[in-house]
C-alpha cells in the first residue's frame, strides 16, 4: 500500500489527565497532534498523540509534515530509544466512523504507547485506532 498522512490537528494544549500520564503537572505545554493514517488514500488508522513540550519547546513550530521522529532528533536533540506498547480491542468511536466509512460503530485495535528518550524521558504518548477489518497482528513467541 501506499502509505500517507492527513493531519488534522496541530496545537498546543493543556489537559490535566494526559499530563498525568506524563508525570507533568495540569497546567504542563503539550503539542497534541491529530492525523488519520492511510493506505492506498483509504483510512487505516485515526491517531492522537501528544507530545511534552517541557522537554521539546522547539515541537511548536514543527508545521505537521515529515517525521516528527526527525524533527524530534535533528531539532530538539532527543533520540528516541524506546517505547510501550498495550494493544487492545475497542468499538470505533463516532470520530473514528465517519473517516473508516462505518454506518454503525465498529470492532477496531486500540494501541497505546508511551515514548521515552535516551535519558528515560517520557516524550509522546500516542492512541491510535486502527480499523479491525484491515488488520491481523502475529507474534513470534519463542522461550
Amino acid at each position: 500500500m501506499d502509505p500517507s498522512t492527513q493531519l488534522q490537528g496541530l496545537q498546543v494544549v493543556h489537559e490535566r489527565t494526559i499530563a498525568s500520564i506524563f508525570t507533568r503537572p495540569s497546567h504542563a505545554p503539550l503539542l497534541h497532534v491529530r492525523r488519520l493514517r492511510l493506505g492506498n488514500d483509504v483510512p487505516m488508522s485515526h491517531e492522537l498523540a501528544w507530545y511534552d513540550l517541557t522537554f521539546a519547546p522547539q515541537l511548536e513550530d514543527w508545521n505537521g509534515e515529515g517525521s516528527i521522529y526527525a524533527w524530534l532528533r535533528e531539532r530538539c536533540g532527543i533520540q528516541m530509544v524506546g517505547a510501550e506498547q498495550s494493544i487492545e480491542a475497542v468499538m470505533s468511536s463516532p470520530q473514528e466512523m465517519e473517516p473508516f466509512g462505518f454506518n454503525v460503530p465498529m470492532p477496531c485495535l486500540l494501541i497505546k504507547r508511551k515514548s521515552q528518550d535516551a535519558d528515560g524521558r517520557l516524550i509522546e504518548y500516542v492512541e491510535g485506532t486502527f480499523r479491525g477489518n484491515a488488520y491481523a497482528y502475529r507474534i513470534n513467541l519463542t522461550r
